[in-house]
């Protein structure tokens, strides 16, 4: 048996393959490219309500960060004039050359406005002292002077 047609043959072959492949293609880009209209089509119509419920979404984001930012900062800005005032209270309890304040604590409640005053001193006027300096650097706060006198 010859064989001279079957080169013929699967270059037929061949040739049917690519060009059903070339088919296949066609359909499928023509399938996409429907496909990717339709899909257009649907957006533009939808487009104006997915917008507004994105924007209220957005909105509604935003305002809930706008308002944690500003709580935060409100107790960022609490936290940091309690230190303040704090600091102002001990340097001029340590400073004062009448009062011994190594044994004295200042707590200071920003949000209550108020200065409490612990811990102990050696007499009644160093815990008067120490009361009177507190008054006059923390004016507009409550002093509560809990300062016990114990003698060394």
């Amino acid at each position: 048996m010859k064989r001279t047609g079957w080169p013929l043959v699967v270059a037929l072959g061949f040739a049917l393959s690519f060009y059903a492949c070339g088919d296949t293609w066609k359909g499928v880009q023509k399938d996409t490219e429907e496909n990717a209209e339709a899909v257009k089509r649907a957006m533009d119509k939808d487009a104006p309500e997915v917008r507004r419920d994105v924007g209220d979404d957005v909105d509604k984001a935003a305002g809930k960060v706008k308002a944690k930012a500003e709580e935060v900062g409100r107790e960022i800005a609490s936290e940091t004039q309690a230190a303040m005032i704090h600091m102002d209270i001990k340097q001029a309890l340590i400073l004062d050359d009448t009062i011994d304040a190594a044994h004295i604590n200042v707590d200071v409640d920003d949000n209550a406005q108020r200065v409490i005053l612990k811990g102990s001193v050696p007499t009644l006027e160093q815990k008067a002292g120490a009361e009177r300096i507190a008054r006059e650097r923390c004016r507009g706060y409550e002093v509560r002077n809990e300062l016990s006198v114990t003698s060394k």
